[in-house]
């Protein structure tokens, strides 16, 4: 699943390339991709619109509309789940095999949604506050089948980690008389906003700390190593533009170039690049994760 870094970076590439572009068309190819409202209405309602900014809030990115010379207090949140693809595109340039949407640009270009797998979403939603409020408070059909990546994730998000409020003081105070693992925590979107998996284990691997711990027992120097290795993991890999293992791709079509930089996702059975112990692989509450045996504890 793209994490923050692949998010940020696809923010990145499609911001200059979209923003104050209208959007003269809407292409459903696949109803399913579309979580709010029906498809029907999402595609009106989105056709004409014009990109205003592009925002990211954990791992959903955030498209600002505007229907001029008026803002429409729309936006569209797309959650590109674990194999969704938002590619700039040209006209002529072939399509996607897994092409589910497409946003057909004013300057004959275009932005073309993709997914392998099919779990990814895309709402269309009113930015004033008090339908927000009761789009969280709704029980409808439409938004309860979509789950915890669905839009109501958006409201419970916790801090950016890359943000100021994110702190040693912080997390210790979220770790404290925690059972749980200190990966389930960094994981838990409620805590920490747009960390999964990779970036989990990468800044547990730096700041020596086992994964499996139970996040209450962290002292306070090893909660400021892990505060400091997540935000310098995070920061290195959106200047790589993040990690493809397979189908991530930035909003140009490129694959992310922090792959290389891995010490222990996905290298199971290798030396640790610190100590030469082989990277083992673990589970523990219902999470697995990649770790040196030597140098975490």
């Amino acid at each position: 699943m793209p994490e923050l870094p692949e998010v940020e970076t696809i923010r990145r590439t499609l911001e200059p390339l979209v923003v104050n572009q209208k959007i003269t068309a809407v292409e459903i190819l696949d109803r399913a991709c579309v979580g709010f409202p029906d498809p029907q209405s999402f595609q009106q309602r989105l056709a004409c619109q014009r990109v205003a900014g592009l925002e990211r809030r954990g791992k959903y990115l955030i498209w600002e509309l505007t229907r001029q010379p008026q803002p429409s207090g729309l936006v569209l949140v797309v959650h590109l789940r674990m194999t969704g693809r938002l590619v700039y595109k040209r006209a002529d340039d072939p399509p996607d095999r897994y092409r589910r949407l497409v946003l057909r640009l004013e300057n004959g270009d275009l932005v073309e949604y993709a997914d392998l797998r099919r779990f990814g979403r895309l709402w269309l939603l009113s930015n004033d506050q008090e339908y927000a409020a009761a789009i969280k408070e709704t029980a409808s059909s439409s938004l309860e089948t979509i789950g915890d990546g669905g839009p109501k994730g958006l409201w419970g998000l916790g801090p950016e980690p890359l943000a100021e409020g994110f702190s040693a003081s912080y997390l210790q105070a979220r770790c404290a008389g925690r059972r749980a693992t200190i990966k389930s925590l960094l994981l838990d979107q409620e805590q920490i906003a747009g960390v999964g998996s990779i970036y989990a284990d990468e800044a547990l691997f730096r700041a020596g700390i086992h994964p499996a711990r139970p996040a209450g027992t962290l002292d306070e120097s090893e909660i400021g190593r892990l505060v400091d290795s997540l935000k310098a993991v995070l920061a290195e890999a959106i200047a790589h533009r993040g990690t493809t293992f397979s189908d991530y791709r930035d909003g140009r079509g490129q694959r992310g170039a922090f792959y290389d930089r891995l010490s222990v996702y996905g290298r199971e059975g290798k030396p640790c690049p610190r100590c030469g112990s082989i990277i083992s692989r673990g589970r523990a509450g219902g999470r697995s994760y990649r770790f040196c045996p030597q140098c975490q504890k």
